[in-house]
């Protein structure tokens, strides 16, 4: 009976055991397959039903530390939760080695360096550097900074390896680690891929990332056949699904296949709050506008404190305005649209997390919410970070002349034309635009280039001469006489019909300064041109008349 009791009792040991490992597995696979929302549920599931495992905690903790690489808005929070489920399990378990590692994977993410490595040695030689995991979860923690320790990682991967050749998960690490290390040529993270292939032939995650070494080379052909082979090894592996759909979006020929196949990776998912979110961001990436702002009503129900929301949700609100043009619709995406981002950089507190296209689209909303000086200064604040954003100037500038708000347009030309080198239509515009603010003096310093610019043409002639005239309306000084001379001259050689009434304005001008300075001969001979130009004219005629001497 004793022995019978025993036998079932360790029978039942074991079963719970394999069940345990199992569970743990399931997990690990809906982490693999983007299933947050469930991994976490299953993984707080096993703490709850038995509290006592320092394994449980492990996993629970180990999770936690890959959801602070995808969501950033809360890495603080889920490295703390991270950590206290290793502090537990260390203490219910002080020899089980993996909560050391959990452990000192974040003090690394922290960058206690020194710390990090105390509690990785402390596992290592707790298993007697015989434990594949161990050294394989050490490795995973270096590579959570990219390829700033990729290179400390691949010892401890290769290590790995060594003691367990047929894990999967391993050997495809190690070929990130050596993709990282090798600055993206891939030759022996290839070798690895192929190599787990080799090991399991469905496993679509190794297609996926030999794939993205293609894609890294803008061999977008290639990348997407990799894709396929992945989708068509493993149809339910969801993340191909997405990756596919992002590589559709950078090829062109399948961009309108893009958000299909997003929405088909989506519902393999569990809808979950980072999946969704990812969506919106792509969504928002494909020019998706009011895709990302139905996504992202859903995700402020979910999480109204999240304050990357309130930014993506600025982005899309600008762009959907924008589309609409000057509808009623457009005011009030805009007007949302600033509360959003003025809500963001509320929440945001610091400045200096603030990016170049938080500046960029604050400054737009308040412009076509009405602040324009205000909109105006932050479009200048994006500049000074960005200088490749210059032409945002110019939309500005272009918004200013619609209101007809010249002096601002002026403005805004003037400092975009310190990044860009204008051409003659450029020069003649920005003229323009000094001339209909009335700032004349400016306009004439613009013409004067566009003159420099091209010599053979007329427009820069007549400009210039109007831009003097208008600063001495009454032809007193004849500071435009000798540009309206110019003028004629040039516009006379080039084509003296288009000219016909400028160069008639021309010859007002002069005849009228004459006039003024009593040099009656000077005076009759430009409105005798004018008569030669179009003999019923009745200005010139009157004045001839008035001249002549009388009988």
């Amino acid at each position: 009976m004793t022995k019978r009791f025993l036998k079932a009792s360790l029978l039942a040991i074991v079963s719970f055991q394999f069940s345990l490992a199992q569970s743990i597995q399931q997990g690990v696979k809906l982490i693999d397959m983007e299933q947050y929302g469930n991994a976490e549920k299953l993984f707080k599931s096993l703490v709850e039903n038995n509290p006592q495992s320092a394994e449980n905690q492990y996993y629970l903790g180990d999770y936690y530390l890959k959801i602070a690489q995808l969501d950033t808005t809360n890495t603080d929070e889920s490295i703390a939760t991270a950590y206290a489920a290793f502090t537990k399990g260390k203490q219910l378990d002080p020899k089980f080695a993996l909560n050391y590692v959990g452990l000192g994977a974040v003090k690394y993410l922290t960058n206690n360096w020194d710390s990090s490595k105390v509690f990785f040695d402390m596992a290592v030689k707790m298993t007697k550097m015989k434990n594949a995991i161990v050294f394989y979860k050490i490795g995973e923690a270096y590579l959570y900074k990219g390829a700033k320790d990729a290179s400390v990682a691949v010892p401890q991967l290769e290590k790995a390896q060594s003691l367990d050749a047929k894990n999967t998960d391993i050997i495809l690490a190690l070929g990130d680690a050596y993709l990282l290390v090798d600055r993206g040529a891939g030759s022996r993270a290839v070798r690895q891929y192929n190599q787990a292939l080799s090991v399991n032939p469905k496993l679509a995650k190794a297609h996926i990332k030999g794939g993205k070494i293609y894609l890294q080379a803008r061999n977008f052909q290639e990348a997407l056949s990799y894709y396929d082979k992945g989708i068509e090894a493993d149809p339910s592996y969801s993340p191909a699904y997405r990756e596919r759909a992002e590589l559709y979006f950078k090829f062109p020929k399948f961009r309108d296949r893009a958000a299909d196949e997003y929405k088909k990776y989506l519902s393999m998912t569990d809808g979950n709050y980072k999946t969704k979110f990812r969506f919106a961001y792509f969504a928002f990436t494909v020019g998706d506008y009011e895709e990302a702002v139905a996504q992202l009503q859903e995700l402020f129900i979910l999480n109204p404190n999240d304050r990357i929301l309130f930014r993506l949700d600025a982005y899309c609100n600008y762009e959907v305005g924008k589309a609409e043009k000057d509808s009623l619709k457009a005011k009030e995406n805009y007007k949302n649209g600033l509360t959003s981002i003025t809500k963001f950089i509320q929440m945001t507190g610091d400045s200096n997390k603030l990016i170049v296209m938080d500046y960029e689209y604050y400054g737009k909303l308040l412009i076509k919410n009405g602040n324009d000086t205000l909109g105006g200064q932050y479009i200048l604040k994006t500049i000074t970070k960005d200088s490749t954003k210059f032409e945002l100037l110019n939309e500005v500038a272009k918004g200013f002349i619609d209101k007809k708000k010249y002096a601002n347009a002026a403005f805004y030309l003037t400092q975009y034309y310190r990044y860009k080198t204008p051409g003659a239509n450029d020069y003649l515009n920005w003229g323009r635009t000094y001339f209909n603010a009335e700032d004349y003096v400016q306009a004439d310093t613009v013409f004067s280039a566009l003159v420099r610019f091209k010599p053979e043409e007329p427009l820069g002639y007549k400009w210039k001469a109007l831009a003097n005239s208008r600063q001495d309306q009454d032809a007193k000084t004849g500071i435009a006489v000798p540009h309206y001379e110019k003028f004629i001259e040039v516009a006379t050689a080039k084509d003296a019909t288009k000219y016909k009434n400028d160069i008639v304005s021309g010859y007002t001008y002069i005849g009228k300064y004459y006039l003024n300075i009593k040099n009656i001969p000077k005076a009759k001979e430009q409105f005798k041109k004018i008569l030669a130009i179009d003999p019923t004219d009745k200005n010139s005629n009157n004045i001839i008349k008035a001249l002549e001497p009388k009988k």
